[in-house]
């Protein structure tokens, strides 16, 4: 059995690495025709696009059709009903041979499946665990303390979705997801292949490209950072107010930086540091005493200054 996780699947130019690892799975799929994906296969919940439901289905048919593979989907929270109290987007899937999308808990030989739910607690609380060997599952970890009491009767084999770094939590293990979702993820990626007793045959790691959240002061800066060709990143460029001037020119050198690296530049942020306003600001005082300090204080441009002071008079002039 293949188990993968958090697919989160997207048509989005900038998360098109994301497909990168069903080339892995069909690899193996040659081999263990039965593959579990628990939870999360796209990224929004409902309402998707028809390219990407076209591609999703494309995938899964060449896993079950050419490859023979037998799949079965658990819903995950990114996979629940948004605009039906009843039906998930993907339960379509059913009707495609060898595609199994689950919403309700059952049985998978002698291992339970058990997607998303709200309310655990609540919806497994009557299961009689005492059959199973394994449970396949989408728990979130902040839904464990909902499941203190319940866990024990559980299977003694946990696997489950939603988390995306691959981690064990007392007797459930997190598959983790495939790839980076967020910038700034950076943890392992894998597939994991079980044998008859559910007990982890291989540990597969996968290399996606990585997504990058570099925080920089200068350009310069960028020879310390590792990246691989393929990566794609958000570049915060931190300068003091003095150093705005810099900001064109500093981002030119991050775009070539990108261009001979192979990085995809998702964006280049400035942040610029706005001081605080010292001590010398009266806390009382007369209006323009109070704004000739403050337009001290961040070193205003005597234009901008002339304007500010302009405004005051006027606004005196009112009587308000």
């Amino acid at each position: 059995m293949l188990v993968i996780s958090d697919l989160h699947l997207t048509i989005d130019p900038t998360e098109e690495y994301r497909w990168e690892c069903l080339g892995t799975l069909f690899e193996l799929a040659r081999d263990d025709k039965q593959v579990l994906i628990l939870g999360d296969i796209t990224d929004r919940r409902d309402r998707h696009p028809a390219d990407l439901v076209n591609q999703v289905v494309s995938v899964l048919r060449y896993l079950t059709e050419d490859g023979g593979a037998e799949v079965t989907i658990l819903q995950g929270n990114h996979d629940r009903p948004v605009y039906s109290a009843v039906h998930a987007y993907w339960t379509f899937l059913d009707e495609f041979d060898k595609i199994r999308f689950v919403t309700q808990q059952e049985s998978l030989g002698d291992a339970i499946l058990l997607p998303y739910h709200d309310k655990p607690e609540d919806a497994w609380e009557h299961i009689d665990f005492r059959p199973y060997r394994a449970a396949f599952a989408h728990i979130p970890m902040r839904q464990l303390d909902q499941l203190v009491t319940l866990l024990p009767r559980m299977p003694p084999i946990i696997y489950s979705g939603d988390e995306h770094p691959p981690k064990t939590v007392g007797k459930v293990t997190y598959v983790g997801a495939p790839h980076p979702v967020k910038y700034g993820d950076d943890y392992r990626c894998r597939i994991l292949q079980l044998g008859d007793d559910y007990e982890i045959v291989r540990d597969i790691t996968l290399h996606p490209p990585g997504r990058r959240m570099i925080d920089i002061k200068t350009a310069a800066d960028l020879a310390n950072v590792a990246v691989n060709s393929g990566d794609s990143a958000k570049v915060r460029l931190h300068l003091e107010l003095d150093q705005a001037g810099d900001w064109s020119a500093e981002q030119a050198k991050i775009a070539a930086w990108a261009l001979e690296h192979g990085v995809a530049l998702t964006s280049v942020e400035p942040m610029i540091a706005i001081p605080t306003l010292n001590s010398a600001i009266p806390e009382v005082g007369d209006p323009k005493s109070v704004l000739a300090s403050y337009l001290d204080a961040l070193n205003i441009h005597p234009a901008l200054r002339d304007t500010g002071t302009h405004l005051l008079d006027e606004y005196s002039k009112c009587g308000l």
